[in-house]
């Protein structure tokens, strides 16, 4: 498993299954901040996108935001789960990019009614149980597992599904004759994008070891 994951092909198909397509249940986890290592000099915040600074902690939420979605996504593949957790490079930059796609979400001014989050939170089968929505065990999780408040959870699904409706908008003009197709198209086209829209970007963090600036 480990082995597969160093190839440039499959890391690709897994950012882009994860962060792209796969409509993410973002839930936050706490992993303390994230800032300059502890006794180094370095930069005060973690770099720019669109010449607006990135701060540590925005940083760290986009990890933490995607280690829960990658667990969600991955919980009965424990070894695939595990693998991708302790690849600190594609973790780095999958959730660098997730800082970019939610940027572009904020500049369109892309807006999620809160009926639209309802609906996703309801549907997911985290929260189910006999195949419908279970109240008693969606307060359960998030006050057991995922140490959250439903309002502060409720958020983070709503910028995910903003992510969503951004990426969608991008890639609405793309064409092909039939899914398959037209999945590996806004595949490339998407990027396409995100590679002109990282150009554009700076990072002052090192993916091979960013916990070195959790503090």
């Amino acid at each position: 498993m480990l082995k597969l994951l160093r190839s440039k092909h499959i890391m690709k198909a897994i950012f882009w299954a994860l962060v792209i397509l796969i409509l993410p249940a973002f839930v936050l986890f706490g992993t303390g901040n994230i800032g300059r290592p502890s006794g180094e000099k370095g930069p005060s915040y973690a770099g720019t996108i669109d010449n607006k600074k990135v701060t540590f902690d925005e940083f760290a939420d986009s990890i933490t935001s995607l280690r829960c979605q990658i667990t969600l996504n991955l919980f009965n593949q424990p070894q695939a789960l595990e693998a991708i957790l302790k690849n600190k490079p594609l973790m780095g930059k999958m959730a660098w990019d997730r800082l970019i796609m939610a940027r572009e979400a904020a500049k369109l001014k892309i807006k999620v009614k809160n009926d639209e989050v309802v609906t996703y939170i309801r549907s997911h089968p985290i929260f189910a149980r006999g195949g419908r929505f279970d109240e008693g065990i969606y307060g359960y999780v998030l006050r057991n597992n995922l140490g959250l408040y439903p309002r502060n959870f409720e958020e983070i699904v709503r910028e995910s599904l903003a992510i969503k409706k951004s990426n969608d908008l991008i890639t609405k003009d793309v064409k092909a004759a039939d899914e398959k197709e037209l999945e590996k198209k806004k595949n490339e086209f998407l990027e396409d994008w995100l590679r002109k829209r990282e150009s554009a970007a700076k990072t002052n963090i090192d993916f091979n070891d960013y916990e070195k600036y959790y503090r």
